[in-house]
């Protein structure tokens, strides 16, 4: 925060993202973890309505499916190599949900709190979602880009492998794929006219998007602005190599090993060496 003038302003904030490492999924004490990893994605652990029956003076009554995937939790837990499990997947999906954080482990914490961090300074008027999927690695359409032309709106990502004197990651600037371009390269799925503005603002935002097509199957969509179009996954997150460019010699140039922050990278051209990622311009930027 800064004085001005006899008021206090807001100009950045400062987001932090611990990334969990991947979980090797296996069978201990009878229980499949890909399975039980599936079940906990299916529920809303933010949803206290629909997780317990609240009776005044007692505990909270836990529902099902959420009381089948504590029991297995537990069950599990029993198990030397799958507690390990357990504790990644109780952080994952219960460090912040309201009753269940307490099933978690000291030694999940400790784990927790000994992981690295990513941190970075963001303009105020940075939404905190795409704050969010910039530390993943994800690009974001900006509509003021600095320090490129305020009405020249651009897509841009964190390069997380290096950061500039500042402590602050590298950002790239990536021309020539506007919002027109985005919409186009939508046409070719089966979007309503309802959804549409919807995935269209969480594309840009640099959201992962789910998407059920007509046939039931659910599917997951991502800008991928390099290339000039969308990756698509399936339910389970793998990458469903898709021509949306219907180009006869377009190959696809993702593969499953790679981790999501390494996807669509090309050699840097475009690095802002600001002390702030791209944003509305603000009184810090201003003076400087």
């Amino acid at each position: 925060m800064s004085k001005i003038g006899g008021w206090y302003t807001v100009d950045t904030y400062t987001a932090t993202l611990t990334p969990y490492p991947d979980i090797t999924h296996g069978t201990f004490n009878r229980i499949n973890t890909k399975e039980l990893e599936d079940e906990m994605r299916k529920v809303n652990w933010h949803n206290d309505r629909e997780l317990f029956v609240l009776r005044d003076e007692l505990e909270p009554e836990i529902l099902s499916p959420a009381a089948a995937i504590v029991s297995k939790m537990l069950t599990l837990n029993e198990d030397a190599d799958g507690a390990l499990i357990a504790d990644k997947l109780m952080l994952k999906y219960w460090s912040d949900a309201s009753f269940f954080d307490s099933f978690i482990e000291q030694r999940a914490w400790d784990y927790s709190n000994a992981l690295p961090q990513k941190e970075q300074h963001f303009p105020v008027e940075l939404e905190t979602k795409a704050a969010f999927n910039l530390l993943c690695g994800r690009a974001i359409l900006q509509n003021r880009v600095y320090p490129l032309p305020h009405d020249k709106p651009a897509w841009v990502r964190f390069d997380l492998t290096t950061k500039g004197p500042n402590g602050g990651y590298l950002t790239e600037v990536i021309p020539g794929f506007d919002q027109v371009q985005l919409e186009s390269i939508l046409h070719a799925l089966p979007i309503s006219s309802d959804e549409s503005p919807q995935i269209i603002h969480q594309l840009t935002r640099g959201d992962i998007t789910p998407l059920t097509l007509p046939n039931g199957v659910n599917i997951f969509l991502e800008a991928n602005p390099e290339q000039k179009t969308v990756n698509i996954y399936s339910e389970d997150m793998r990458p469903i190599p898709v021509n949306l460019h219907f180009d006869p010699d377009w190959k696809p140039t993702q593969t499953p090993e790679l981790k999501p922050e390494e996807l669509k990278r090309k050699p840097r051209l475009n690095i802002i060496h600001a002390e702030y990622p791209p944003g509305k311009d603000n009184q810090l930027r201003r003076r400087r």
